[in-house]
């Protein structure tokens, strides 16, 4: 039997959570506010641009594999529907949010690149409400879902700063 892909699931959940923290609020942001692209001409402002660039472009990365597992490992999309399968490969061996932490290394990149403190009080107020959520909300509900095997993965992998080594599942 073929397992359907829900393409559009993934799309949705894209544009509904990481696109909407990443993209159309800093966007809003840079339009109320006024900001203008950083001047590359200056050495600041060009080691600046490509702090900023490396930080996106690692939390582009991290997203995309990070959903790619959620996908095909977890069998569930973002913010449409829990995955079936506890994930516990790729970057979740080091990290139990690989997720928020690939969003933070977005919103941080954008906000050094464009040396914005409005885009860091974005950053600050999403990274806080998170901290909130995540313990209050998320992994409640997963220990609920998988029981032991959560427990166990929780005592061993961070939630937000990636451990150097991964973690090997007994």
């Amino acid at each position: 039997m073929t397992k359907r892909r829900l393409w559009w699931r993934h799309l949705v959940s894209v544009l509904i959570a990481p696109a909407t923290m990443t993209v159309f609020i800093p966007a809003l942001i840079a339009w109320l506010t006024g900001l203008r692209a950083p001047d590359l001409s200056t050495t600041s402002g060009l080691l600046l641009a490509v702090v900023g660039a490396a930080f996106v472009a690692v939390g582009l990365w991290f997203l995309t594999w990070t959903v790619l597992l959620f996908d095909r490992v977890g069998e569930g999309t973002l913010a449409i529907g829990s995955p079936v399968h506890l994930v516990l490969r790729g970057p979740y061996r080091h990290v139990r949010n690989p997720m928020m932490t690939a969003v933070f290394c977005i919103q941080l990149g954008t906000a050094i690149a464009t040396a914005s403190p409005w885009l860091f009080g974005w950053f600050a107020l999403f990274v806080t409400l998170v901290t909130i959520a995540i313990p209050a909300v998320e992994e409640p509900h997963l220990h609920k879902r998988f029981g032991a095997e959560y427990e166990a993965y929780r005592r061993h992998v961070p939630r937000w700063i990636p451990r150097v080594t991964p973690w090997a599942q007994t």
